[in-house]
């Protein structure tokens, strides 16, 4: 009995063995067949990867053919990093040391966001065979840094400032960020840090400084909008999973805002601002602005600024613009109603407080006053766009053109207005794209989008094959070369012999001659029409055998012996031979006696019998008359012609059918 518990040990040996034996090991046979396999072992289907991640493949033998995208363009190449809807791949890195594990690196950074990674049947094994049908995982990448650096980049551009600008800050912000914990508790304040120190170092004029300072502070809070928690559980991993703890990041976030502006009451006012005024876009209600988030903002600030600065004077001015920030930030807001005497209230309480607690000498009073009166002079005027009006603290989306071609996309922007000043650049309120042209073969119209079947040639001959392509019509461009709309096959022809019509695909008999003499057989063969050719060489259409004489020349003489032999003539097709002819046909007179010799050991399994019937086999029509040793398979038949003898007799085999040939008796 065969144990039912088997060795690792031997399976691992059958399993090698199979893969030998399939491969084409140790027979020297190629089993091109079979197809070639590829695993995605990282990342998983549906799975979260860490930061920009290589990724690996593994074929189940050496391939060719691995490219990619260079550029952020459509999808191109055997191997496709692509966002989830499909519409552009990332440029990649693939490499390999065997040509079965290869690697894939992402060129740049991924935000946030679903990616499909796809390997094609653009690859092929040194065999050239290539995968039955592509292989692909979905997965999220889940990475804080990449996402807050990306997005920074993006808004800097969108509020039209430089594009040497938006790349110094990301790469600031990066840089900066780079070693801090990856969740957006730690890299947006981190990540400030690193885009105001390039923007200071940009010598960008006044106006340009505080624009590009505010964006950087709108673009890092957006990150949050929506987020359920801004930390994780394993805050060593690289993974962006966002709690609800607010609170913590604006208060580190104005820190590190109060520490860079301590001494800049300009810059300060622009900061405060931005952050007050993005904290709708961050998910705060009402009441969490104007009691909570207000007081945190501005004690943090207040305590830090009288840290850093002990001259009263620089104080002053300093907190002066701190209050002045908080409440223009405060009267931008749009999205939700806000009330600003209570901000203005808890501004004025949370800096007497925080001040008094660094410095107890100090006459808070005086900034107090300033900033109201600060904020109170501001005359808040709206924005005009191509006659539109757009109100203070609105927005409105802009177009870069009035219309596209058709494929692309409109380019917009949201242009905000903020006393009398429209950020952005873009001129038009309205753009269209243009509808997709149609294409035309032969006179037929295609449709963009639709395909239709093109032909190489108009005819082709008989036993050929139309050669076609599909063409699919994209915005009036045709693809493919064929030009013609449809194609027929020749019929076949027709072949002739002597006068004779053979049609395509039946066959006629032919013979080697017009007669044959007595006791000799017409030869023919099968001639196969196939499309006007005739298969063959025989020319004759039919063939008569010479009647038989009656001299002596024409039959055998009396007392003579046939040396009988058997010889196969074909597969599975055995004859008797007469003196070494096949199927010899003889003539015999009545009256003389014969003699068949059939000691050749050939016959042993071949009984011969005088029949009245051709063929043989089962002794039918057995002639026994004038016949002694009938049925022999060795020593001699003797046959004495009776007088009554039939005309035609044949020899025959007597297991065997079609063995013999005929006996034609003479008077």
């Amino acid at each position: 009995m065969i144990s039912k518990q088997i060795s690792p040990l031997i399976i691992l040996i059958l399993l090698a063995s199979f893969q030998w034996s399939c491969s084409g090991g140790g027979g020297g046979e190629k089993t091109a067949n079979l197809s070639l396999q590829v695993l995605i072992s990282y990342p998983r289907d549906n799975s979260s990867v860490v930061g920009t991640a290589v990724y690996s493949l593994k074929f189940s033998e050496a391939v060719t053919g691995l490219t990619g995208n260079n550029l952020n363009a459509a999808c191109e190449g055997s191997i496709q990093l692509s966002s989830d809807n499909g519409e552009i791949c990332y440029p990649i890195s693939i490499n390999s040391a065997d040509n079965i594990s290869w690697t894939v690196d992402p060129v740049g950074e991924l935000s946030d966001g679903a990616y499909s990674l796809t390997v094609t049947t653009g690859i092929q094994n040194l065999s050239a065979i290539s995968p039955v049908s592509p292989t692909s995982v979905t997965f999220n990448v889940k990475d804080a840094l990449s996402t807050i650096a990306n997005q920074l980049e993006l808004d800097l551009i969108k509020a039209d400032l430089s594009k040497d600008l938006a790349e110094a800050a990301k790469a600031g912000a990066r840089t900066a960020a780079g070693s801090e914990t990856n969740d957006l508790l730690n890299v947006i304040p981190a990540a400030f840090d690193g885009a105001f120190d390039a923007v200071a170092a940009a010598g960008l004029n006044e106006t340009l400084t505080q624009a590009a300072l505010s964006t950087i502070i709108e673009s890092l809070l957006s990150n949050v909008a929506g987020q359920a928690s801004l930390v994780n559980d394993n805050s060593a991993a690289r993974v962006a999973v966002l709690p609800a703890n607010f609170s913590s990041l604006l208060k580190s976030l104005t820190t590190r805002v109060a520490t860079k502006s301590a001494g800049n009451s300009t810059t300060l006012q622009t900061l405060a601002t931005a952050l007050v005024s993005s904290l709708p876009a961050a998910g705060a209600t009402a009441t969490e602005i104007e009691t909570t988030y207000v007081r945190t903002i501005v004690q943090t600030t207040t305590t830090i600024v009288m840290t850093k600065n002990t001259d009263k004077m620089t104080r002053d001015s300093v907190l002066v613009g701190l209050g002045a920030g908080v409440i223009a930030g405060a009267k931008r807001i749009t999205e939700m109603t806000v009330n600003v005497d209570t901000i203005q209230t808890t501004t004025t309480e949370s800096m007497t407080a925080a001040a008094n607690s660094s410095d107890a000498t100090y006459d808070v009073s005086t900034v107090t006053t300033a900033m109201v009166s600060v904020v109170n002079s501001e005359t808040l005027t709206s924005c005009s766009l191509n006659g539109q009006t757009v109100a203070h603290g609105s927005t409105i989306t802009a177009y870069q053109a009035l219309s596209v071609d058709f494929g692309n996309t409109c380019t917009s922007e949201t242009r905000s207005c903020f006393n009398g000043t429209l950020s952005g650049a873009y001129t038009n309120t309205s753009c269209t794209v243009a509808a997709a042209a149609s294409c035309s073969l032969n006179g037929q119209t295609v449709a963009h989008g639709s395909t239709l079947t093109a032909y190489q040639a108009l005819s082709v001959d008989f036993g050929n094959t139309c050669t076609s392509e599909t063409r699919s019509c994209f915005n009036g461009t045709l693809s493919g070369a064929y030009t013609n709309t449809s194609c027929t096959v020749a019929a076949a022809a027709s072949c002739s012999l002597n006068g004779q019509t053979v049609a395509h695909g039946s066959t006629v008999t032919a013979y080697q001659a017009l007669s044959v003499d007595f006791g000799n057989t017409c030869t023919g063969e099968t001639r196969s029409c196939f499309n006007g050719n005739l298969s063959g060489s025989y020319t004759y259409t039919n063939c008569t055998v010479s009647a038989a004489s009656q001299s002596s020349s024409d039959y055998s003489a009396d007392g003579t012996t046939f040396k009988i032999n058997v010889s196969s003539s074909g597969y599975y097709s055995n004859k008797y031979y007469v003196d070494s002819v096949q199927t010899k046909s003889l003539n015999l007179k009545k009256g003389f006696t014969y003699y068949f010799n059939v000691d050749d050991s050939s016959t042993n399994s071949h009984p011969l019998f005088i029949g009245t019937s051709s063929g043989g086999g089962n002794y039918v029509n057995e002639y026994s008359s004038g016949i002694t040793n009938s049925r022999a398979t060795n020593g001699i038949l003797s046959f004495t012609v009776p007088t009554d003898a039939p005309s035609t007799l044949y020899y025959n085999c007597g297991l065997h059918s079609n063995m013999g040939a005929e006996i034609s008796i003479v008077d």
